[in-house]
């Protein structure tokens, strides 16, 4: 095994095409993966405790080696990503990757140039919930060794002339005081990164960076040599790691604020100034997982933010639905960077996003897929492949798709749909020869239409067959089932065996062609999963300002995306147009703003969802904890605002663990009298944690008077505190609850803080009095549950907010769904187009919509909705019309009927939401 093997340069083609070069350098690490059995091999029955039968080692080159992979099997495929006059070409260390054979393993073991890192994985759902099959994934890290630390790293450095246009350089290890790692052995760097003959741009991935005042010697040779010209990668983790204070998975709005304020710090530039960490660095690129990423430029002039997000999800959100871990996500985002610039060529400038976007789809892509098993071991008996990859070709794959024009996507497709045809025909990939034959003329018709390079697809061709004649099984597996044949003696039993062999034998070698297509396929036809997802992702820019420290704390999304108005302007019109789609379809709406979905509760603002996620982990790491007192958590909000229902739906949708249930329980203590009936109602919560459920236990009005005062605050201290309650001369143990305290006469916490404090901020006399300091040290968190009501503006119109609108959509869609009226419809998936793709929605008339949806108030906040629906004849309808709605005296119970009137009973164009004049 040649560890140092690297790729020669190509030679340039004069009059045609200028080379573009890239250097990829950095630390390699061999990777062993060892995979556990679900099966034991019979050999091993005898012995009881051989847990090394459950094992299996695989060994492969990560780090630099990982980047270098994906971004040449991306620039192998159709189509070219690199400038028309530009031919891409890489070099690296170790080529494609070193492919290390089962005899071969104590070489990259032993080998004193690499880090040694241990993984054990196990096969996991391919999706929580799905049954979709499994993928292979890490169940646990072991850590890092290193068989002699002092081993220089020099012979590992790719030939390089150190005239590249590109350098990529992995820092996974680096530890230039302890002399660990690529960063602290300058003799392994390659001549374009120490000592380079042009203007390159370096792309590099930075595990553990300082944030610190004190420059490396690594950093400040970088700064020297590439100034304006770097651009760095890192992980929120590792700038929390590094003491960044980040909040995670609060809000996108949180996140970047936190990091938009770090960041400015670190990259302090200006004259006179000391300078900065980041100082010299032209981009850097946060890597948010498989949720985000964002990308700062600056110095210069003013810093500017952009966040590549997934409005459906929080930071670690999208790995959720996920068990087991996967590494080489950053390096997915590093190829996906490199790329971008790739793509623009030598007259590259910045970032403008498209790489870290196309980055974040493909490390979803290597969650989702997992280690790539390649055939498995001999012995039908185990499940353990004969090979475990990193899944580099799919990666690589994602990030093609994406980058790609779209114009030529579809083209592309329809080549490779015609190309899957051929393959599928008798003895179409019998041999390689006849396999690239048919591949050249799929390459043929796409010229003209995508550049590619014709040599590097045919050759990764090649390499899908060899792998697979090497690595499958089922050729082995076809030899055994012929061998076991029985002899021919002419009796029936004789006849249906032999039959019965010669079926398998012929499903098991379409199995292994279908294998082969399907390699094949993945390499050539674009990625359409990933482009759609791509898609989804949403993008937000913040810019420095002169009040940009001021306004930076407040910002949102939501109001970036749709701005407040006056209900007779456009951006009004926009918000109400935006809430008209959400009612009629639902959930499966995608909205470009951050959004949380938990049951049938919609979290679109800021402050909601920032509140509602902190009481979702306080109530998550309860239930999986050990603590024996209550949770105590307080919600406030106007009489129907919809507290309850936030609860009722965050309790119903708390991941289960020890607890299969969460069982809520709700009592209004304005109605109860005495203390006796708060030890009846302790009783029943203490009942229902002893039958094995979780009480959620909502103590609605728990501010309501009692006794003269507030006074049931105090009736709660020692539950709240220590979980007893006394009912007469016994104490009695509650057991493990969730108490939920819900405010009836303050809108919010501060609120009702505020009207027991002095001005000064000490407490009142009678608050004291009423134990209310007590109570509130007892609390945990709290949640703020904004109402539904417009903001009034001048001349009768009232400001429609984004956030308020959106609210009401979401309650309209639940109320309206468990009203009993058949409202679906079926519509084509675009108004008036003859296609067969169908979308469902609800038939709800655009007035009566509109109407919900823009009346300024309701009396009762949500109870009000819910009864206008209610009191609607809607009973064996189709479609909420105009006449279905209550009668006007019994409508203005709950809401101003005239005015409610009004909008349903306006123009049609205007009931349709159409945007007003200005």
């Amino acid at each position: 095994m040649t560890t140092g093997q690297t790729q020669t340069e190509p030679q340039q083609e004069r009059g045609q095409s200028r080379d573009f070069k890239i250097v990829v350098a950095g630390d390699v690490i061999a990777e062993a993966r060892l995979a556990k059995s679900k099966v034991r091999p019979p050999a091993h029955h005898v012995t009881l405790f051989e847990t090394a039968a459950y094992l299996e080692p695989y060994w492969q080159h990560v780090g630099a080696t990982t980047i270098a992979e994906i971004i040449k099997r991306a620039l192998a495929g159709i189509p070219s990503l690199s400038q028309r006059d530009e031919r891409p070409y890489v070099i690296s260390p170790t080529g494609w990757g070193l492919k290390v054979a089962k005899n071969n393993e104590d070489d990259i073991r032993t080998d004193p140039r690499f880090w040694g890192s241990y993984l054990v994985c196990a096969q996991f759902p391919k999706e929580s919930g799905g049954d979709r099959g499994v993928a292979w994934r890490i169940e646990q890290t072991i850590g890092y060794e290193r068989s002699s630390p002092t081993a220089e790293l020099d012979n590992l450095s790719p030939d390089d002339s150190g005239d590249a246009d590109l350098v990529v350089v992995n820092q996974s290890l680096g530890d230039e005081e302890k002399r660990r790692g690529f960063m602290a052995h300058e003799g392994a760097w390659p001549a374009s990164l120490c000592k380079p003959t042009s203007s390159p741009w370096l792309v590099i991935e930075w595990s553990r960076p300082r944030v610190d005042s004190k420059n490396t010697k690594f950093w400040e040779m970088l700064v020297t040599r590439f100034s304006r010209r770097i651009i760095v990668v890192v992980t929120a983790e590792d700038l929390r790691a590094a003491g960044v204070r980040i909040s995670r998975g609060l809000s996108w709005e949180r996140t970047l604020t936190h990091l938009f304020e770090k960041i400015h710090e670190l990259w302090e530039c200006e004259p006179g100034q000391r300078p900065g960490p980041l100082c010299g660095c032209a981009q850097l690129v946060v890597s948010l997982g498989t949720s985000g990423a964002a990308v700062f430029t600056g110095p210069t002039g003013k810093m500017r933010a952009q966040l590549i997000y997934d409005p459906r999800f929080l930071e670690d959100g999208w790995d959720e639905r996920f068990e087991g871990a996967m590494n080489g996500v950053t390096s997915c985002l590093t190829a996906g960077i490199a790329l971008e610039v790739v793509r623009a060529g030598k007259s590259f400038t910045g970032l403008d996003g498209s790489g870290a976007r196309a980055g974040v789809i493909a490390a979803r892509c290597a969650v989702r897929t997992g280690f790539w098993p390649v055939g498995h071991m001999q012995s039908s008996d185990t499940e353990l492949p004969g090979d475990l990859r990193f899944p580099s070709s799919f990666a690589a794959r994602a990030l093609r798709s994406v980058l790609a024009k779209r114009s030529v996507i579809g083209v592309i497709d329809a080549a490779a749909s015609r190309l899957r045809t051929e393959l599928s025909r008798p003895g179409a990939s019998d041999t390689k020869e006849r396999l690239t034959q048919l591949v050249g003329e799929y390459l043929a018709e796409l010229e003209g239409t995508a550049r590619f390079d014709r040599a590097a697809v045919l050759e990764e061709i090649e390499r899908i067959y060899d792998d697979w004649t090497e690595c499958d099984p089922a050729g082995t597996d076809r030899e055994h089932l012929l061998a076991s044949l029985p002899p021919a003696n002419g009796s029936p039993a004789s006849e249906r065996s032999t039959l019965k062999v010669i079926a398998e034998h012929a499903k098991l070698a379409a199995q292994h062609k279908g294998r082969l297509i399907e390699r094949i396929m993945l390499f050539l036809a674009p990625d359409d999963a990933a482009i759609s997802e791509a898609e989804s992702l949403q993008d937000v820019e913040i810019v420095e300002t002169e009040d940009w420290r001021s306004r930076l704390p407040g910002w949102s999304i939501l109001e970036e995306k749709l701005p407040r108005g006056r209900d007779d302007t456009a951006p009004a019109a926009k918000i109400v147009q935006q809430c008209r789609t959400l009612v009629e379809s639902g959930d499966g709406t995608s909205l470009p703003f951050p959004t949380m979905r938990i049951g049938r509760l919609l979290l679109t603002s800021r402050d909601e969802l920032e509140s509602l996620t902190i009481v979702r982990e306080l109530m998550e790491d309860y239930i999986r904890g050990v603590e024996q007192a209550p949770l105590s958590i307080a919600v406030f909000g106007p009489p129907g605002a919809g507290k309850s229902f936030a609860i009722k739906q965050l309790a119903k949708n708390i991941p289960p663990c020890r607890y299969t249930n969460v069982e809520t329980l709700t009592f209004n203590l304005s109605q109860f009298s005495t203390p006796e009936a708060l030890a009846v109602a302790l009783q029943q919560v203490r009942d229902l944690g002893l039958s094995g459920m979780m009480p959620l236990v909502f103590w609605d009005e728990f501010d309501t008077r009692f006794e003269g005062m507030i006074g049931w605050p105090r009736y709660f201290l020692a539950p709240m505190q220590d979980g007893k309650y006394q009912d007469g001369s016994a104490i009695y143990y509650i057991g493990r609850a969730i108490f939920v305290f819900a405010g009836g006469t303050s809108g919010t916490f501060g609120d009702f803080i505020t009207k027991q404090q002095e001005a000064n901020g000490e407490w009142k006399a009678t608050a004291i009095e009423q134990k209310l300091p007590d109570f509130v040290s007892r609390l945990k968190g709290f949640m703020d549950v904004a109402p539904i009501e417009y903001q009034a503006a001048d001349g009768g119109h009232v400001v429609i907010d984004a956030a308020t609108a959106l609210r009401r959509a979401k309650l309209l869609r639940a109320i309206l769904e468990e009203s009993g009226a058949d409202l679906d419809e079926t519509i084509p998936a675009e108004p008036g187009a003859r296609r067969t793709e169908l979308r469902k929605r609800f038939n709800v008339d655009p007035g009566v919509m509109a109407a919900f949806l823009r009346v300024p108030s309701f009396k009762y906040g949500v109870r009000s909705m819910e009864a206008i629906v209610k009191m609607s004849g809607l009973t064996g309808k189709n479609r909420y019309d105009r006449s279905s709605l209550p009668p006007e005296k019994q409508l203005d119970m709950h809401v101003d009927a005239k005015a409610f009137l009004e909008i349903a009973n306006g123009d049609w164009a205007d009931c349709a939401l159409s945007e007003p004049e200005r």
